[in-house]
């Protein structure tokens, strides 16, 4: 308990300077989020289907009467920290004794200061949008400072992937009643990651539909009651009720299908986004391919590439209608998808060097200097924007 407080608090502490700086002078996101919160106190009727951080925000302001900015910093700030709290518990017990307490902290610390491999000298752009977002969308930033429900997901997508993946892969139960307890969870937890945001549960959907699909043609086994009561049934009512609220009016918003058709309303030309969305992920691109042997035997690694596939269809064909058409917000789908397969990449390589006393080979040189280079990237982020109000 005490290595998660301290986690907790130096995670906090190394967070909240870029979190304060990033609401302050590029706060745009955190206003917007905070208007929607006044109109759900009023009870005005919105078009916003996922309301979980706005009832986070106002029930503690009604609890502490704080400043809005100062609100949203508590927020944001505390979630990150969760954050790392919650993968460094599910590091540890995926490697058990393979991997130090201290060695598991830093290797979340330095994951949750990476960043994509940014090209522009200034990587402030990147993050802040400014030349009116262009270089943003160019990116799949999975990580990112400026949006409060985007940072509030992810606390929930690690885990509910793993469910996933249960489902899909099915484990043993010690009794109904632990069945019934992780089937009533993943519930639980899949509804919380909708309401915060619907970005990753419409790429995880399709990609269990394919695991399922592959499972029964091999005759293999699934977990049924996990799958329908754990993940499909809440999905399908969650999205259904979202889209009701957020496209019930076509004349408001729609959904449409178009190819880069945000990223070609920026300015982006195609070879452009395929580059920098390759400069997102060279660290788990090159961990599979210097892997690939054993890469392929593992799942969670590869359901994980299997939701990433699916939300870069969404990114790249599906874009919504009307005034809302260049504010990207399906291109979220891909930024949580990469996340995922960012953290189950170093989970495999982790398990995969574990069991070999962690020697140093040239793949894992390699893997390791990919991995270098997004942190690299990651802290010159987070020094460009400490440095901007200088």
């Amino acid at each position: 308990m005490l290595t998660l407080v301290s986690l907790m608090l130096a995670l906090a502490v190394i967070f909240a300077p870029v979190f304060a700086v990033t609401i302050l002078e590029f706060g745009r996101d955190y206003y917007g989020h905070y208007k929607i919160a006044q109109r759900i106190q009023n009870g005005e009727a919105l078009n916003t289907p996922h309301v979980f951080y706005h009832v986070l925000f106002i029930g503690l302001r009604s609890i502490f009467p704080l400043r809005v900015s100062l609100t949203h910093w508590l927020l944001v700030t505390s979630f990150r920290a969760l954050l790392g709290v919650l993968l460094f518990t599910i590091l540890k017990a995926q490697l058990s004794e393979r991997l130090a307490f201290g060695w598991s902290g830093v290797v979340i610390v330095l994951f949750l200061l990476s960043a994509p491999l940014y090209m522009q000298p200034d990587p402030l752009d990147a993050l802040i949008g400014r030349n009116q977002l262009v270089v943003k969308l160019g990116y799949l930033n999975y990580l990112v400072y400026h949006n409060p429900t985007q940072n509030l997901m992810m606390i929930f997508v690690v885990p509910v992937s793993l469910f996933a993946l249960r489902a899909v892969a099915p484990q043993p139960y010690r009794n109904g009643n632990q069945r019934a307890f992780l089937t009533a969870l993943s519930a639980l937890l899949l509804t919380l990651m909708t309401l915060s945001k619907p970005s990753y549960l419409i790429a995880l959907l399709p990609a269990l539909g394919l695991a399922v699909l592959y499972r029964l043609v091999r005759r293999l086994p699934v977990d049924w009651w996990l799958l329908i009561f754990g993940l499909g049934l809440p999905a399908v009512l969650m999205l259904a009720l979202q889209y009701v609220v957020a496209y019930g009016d076509p004349d408001r918003a729609s959904v449409q299908i178009g190819v880069l058709t945000v990223f070609r309303g920026y300015g982006l030309q195609v070879w452009d986004v395929v580059l920098r969305h390759l400069l997102s992920l060279i660290f788990p691109l090159v961990a599979y391919l210097l892997h690939l042997k054993h890469a392929l035997k593992d799942d969670y690694l590869n359901f994980s590439w299997l939701v990433f596939g699916a939300s870069l269809i969404w990114s790249s064909f599906v874009h919504e209608g009307g005034a809302r058409l260049l504010h990207g917000n399906f291109v979220w789908t891909a930024y949580a998808a990469l996340f995922v397969l960012m953290f189950s990449s170093i989970l495999f390589l982790l398990k995969h060097y574990a069991a070999r006393a962690y020697k140093l080979t040239p793949g894992a040189v390699a893997t390791l200097i990919a991995f270098g280079l997004h942190v690299i990237s990651g802290v010159s982020l987070y020094f460009a924007i400490l440095t901007f109000m200088n």
